[in-house]
């Protein structure tokens, strides 16, 4: 298979494009659930967008500890509380906070 750019790249085959399908499907299943999330009664955008950012931050603090034995730099700490922040900005709707009478 050629690139657009014209350098020559093989076609996986074997264990990697069942990992490739597998992974390919299980994409489509969560990008399904994830929109389906918003149309259920009372779904924030905000929260869900929220858990779904949660997701990369955990994997990388996993990552982190585990397998080289430190923590985060403060630098990617603050990337990810400010882009966790960013959500919640632009994904705030205030038609879902309770009315009080």
């Amino acid at each position: 298979v050629a690139s657009a750019t014209g350098y020559v790249a093989p076609f996986s085959t074997g264990d990697a494009l069942v990992w490739i399908l597998l992974i390919g499907a299980l994409v489509v299943v969560a990008d399904l659930a994830y929109l389906g999330a918003y149309t259920m009664k009372g779904a924030s955008m905000a929260t869900i967008t929220t858990c779904a950012a949660i997701l990369p931050v955990i994997a990388v603090i996993i990552d982190k500890l585990c397998f080289q034995g430190t923590l985060p730099s403060l630098r990617t700490m603050f990337g990810f509380a400010l882009a966790v922040f960013t959500v919640w900005v632009v994904a705030f709707d205030p038609a879902n906070l309770p009315i009080k009478h």
